[in-house]
This record gives C-alpha cells, structure tokens and sequence, in this order.
C-alpha cells in the first residue's frame, strides 16, 4: 500500500493534490533561470564533494566549522542511512509520525517501538515521551510534527535533548517542515551543536521542487558524519539538485512571500473548516491540517472528491491515526476554495 501523498500518476485527468505539503508558489524564479544558464553542466559529473552546495547551506544556517554537511536523495535517504551508521540497539518513534522512520528499521533489521505519544490536540506529550527513551537508542522526532503539524518549543526540546544525553542515545530531528514555521529559532536546537543530535532539512517543499530529491542533515558528531558519508554511494545529489540548493538558499524574498501567503490561506481554511459540522482539526504550526471526520471515513471522503479532481492525504501509513484522519495540504486560494466547497457539499455519507 502506497504510504505517502503527492501520487497523481494514477489517474488520466489532472487533480488538485492536497495529498503532499509543497510550496504552491512553485519554482523561484531565480532558479529557473539558472538551470536554463547552467545546462551544460549536466555534460560533466557533479564535484563529488558538492563544495559550492556544502558552502551555502553552511551561510545559509550561519553554521560554524564544527558542522558536518551530509547530502542525500531527500530527507529519506538520510533517514535510512543514519539507521545503518548508528546501528542503534533499538528505536524510538513517537506515534503519530512519519512512516518511513519505520521502513528504515524494517529494512535495516533493527528493533523499534512506535510508542503513541501526542494527544488529541496533536501536542508530544514530553513527559510520557522522556519515559519512553531507553539507553542507547536512536530516537526520531519530527519537528513540526508530520501528521499533526505541531512544532516544539526551545524548552520541551531542551528537556528532550537532556534525555538523550542522559541514556547515550542518538536523536534525529526531523525540521524539514521547520521553514514553514514562524520564528524559526524559538523551535531548534540547531545553535547549540549538539553532538548527539542530526538535523535534517529538506529544500523540496519549501522550495516547491519535491521532484528534485534534495535534503541535507547536519551533524556536530565528526566521527558519526564520516560513517555515514562512507555509507553513501558516490555522486548523491545530480546537477540540477546542486544548482537549486546554491541558488534557493540565497533567496529570501520567496521565503518572506511564503509566510505572507501560508499566514492568509490558513485562516481561510479555518474558517472554511468550521462550516463542515461533522469535520474537527488541529491547527497548524506548518503548511498542512490534520482533520478528521465524525461521519465518514477517509477512503468515503476521497472517493466523494474525486468527483471534483481533488486528492486529500489518506491516514495510511500513520500509525495512530483513525480511518475517520485525514491530512490536507494549505494551497493557493483557488484551489483551496475548491476543497471548501467540495467538502460543504457532502452530505450524508456514512
């Protein structure tokens, strides 16, 4: 079963995808043009030590030379290879969350737990989850979290990272949604260069590019960096990738455009939402909602609006989660007023 959003192939019409949270102010300009500028550069390999795309990410984050730079095909492809450099004796997944934390210890045979630890109101509930870190585990949290959409604050992530030093445990703090969040610093540790902790970021969805495969971890533990790097096959990232995180970096126009728009089209789904009697949500500190409906269920729900070429986030794969869950992305105004009106349309389905 097909475990995450954004699967339009399927279907011989296009659809309104609100399955996968990307950017709806698609590719900065800026990087169009440079991938046009810069084509030739696919007549050469990548620089296998992508310099130029290590250098903007570390002024990017104003990073110090403590930091190690891993690069991968997406944000997934490091979530399985820091799997097989820490080789944990078990892993933590607080629950809801997302499922290729999972998939990457299937695959790699290594022991986890996925321990339902966020509340109704989409919340970590931190003490529930202090408990739950053993010693020499590797722990993932999802920062905001994916599918609740909540982001944690410096302080419960202080008390966290007390945690994982205190068991000799390792921590990946997945912030690929952090982008999307107001006041980015008051949700990350990422200042403190922990050693103990790989932050892991992606370009694909702030960015609007998810079919380019960029993510990027960091990481103030050398000796653990180089491990996984050996992990790596060679030439991880292509061209296009290492044009776009040297050009999308330096952007900040289109990040300020993003807040503007994310800030306006959230408070319209809101109060879109609270027009459907039979649908509850949990307000989001990133650019999607997790619903749910007291009627229906998800699978009814799509199938109703399919009618209108619209795709919603299935609770497949989230483990947690009701067949009554559902997750929308926040799109552009015409598109969500399109999901509105779908939704208020229903009636009556069971």
């Amino acid at each position: 079963m097909y475990e995450h959003g954004g699967n339009i192939h399927g279907f011989e019409t296009p659809m309104v995808d609100f399955s996968a949270n990307i950017n709806p102010l698609g590719i900065p300009e800026k990087l169009r043009i440079a991938w046009i500028e810069q084509m030739e550069q696919v007549t050469s390999y990548p620089d296998p030590s992508y310099r130029k795309l290590k250098k903007a990410i570390t002024d990017h984050h104003f990073l110090t030379d403590k930091a190690n730079i891993l690069l991968g095909n997406g944000a997934v492809d490091l979530i399985h290879s820091v799997i097989k450099g820490v080789r944990p004796k078990e892993v933590l997944i607080p629950s809801p969350a997302f499922s290729e934390y999972r998939n990457a210890c299937i695959r790699n045979e290594i022991p986890y737990r996925e321990d339902l630890l966020y509340d109704s109101l989409g919340n970590l509930q931190v003490e529930k989850f202090l408990k739950a870190v053993h010693d020499r585990s590797l722990v993932f949290l999802c920062n905001p979290n994916n599918p609740t959409g909540k982001a944690l604050n410096a302080s419960d992530l202080e008390l966290v990272l007390k945690r994982i030093e205190e068991t000799g445990s390792f921590l990946v703090l997945d912030e690929t949604f952090l982008p999307f969040v107001e006041q980015q610093k008051r949700h990350s540790l990422l200042e403190q260069q922990p050693e103990c902790v790989l932050f892991l970021r992606a370009l694909t969805k702030i960015y609007g590019i998810p079919g380019v495969r960029l993510g990027y971890g960091i990481i103030y533990n050398e000796i653990l960096a180089k491990k996984m790097d050996s992990l790596q096959e060679p030439w991880q990232i292509n061209t296009f990738a290492d044009i776009a995180g040297q050009v999308v970096l330096k952007e900040t126009g289109y990040l300020e455009e993003t807040a503007s728009w994310l800030q306006l089209e959230k408070a319209f789904l809101y109060r879109e939402l609270s027009k459907v009697p039979w649908l509850t949500w949990i307000e989001s500190d990133c650019n999607f909602i997790l619903v749910k409906s007291s009627c229906a269920s998800a699978e009814d729900i799509q199938k109703n609006l399919l009618v209108d070429q619209i795709l919603i986030r299935l609770p497949y794969g989230f483990k947690g989660l009701t067949s009554h869950h559902f997750r929308i992305a926040v799109k552009d105004r015409s598109s969500n007023l399109k999901l509105m009106n779908a939704l208020q349309k229903i009636k009556d389905i069971t």
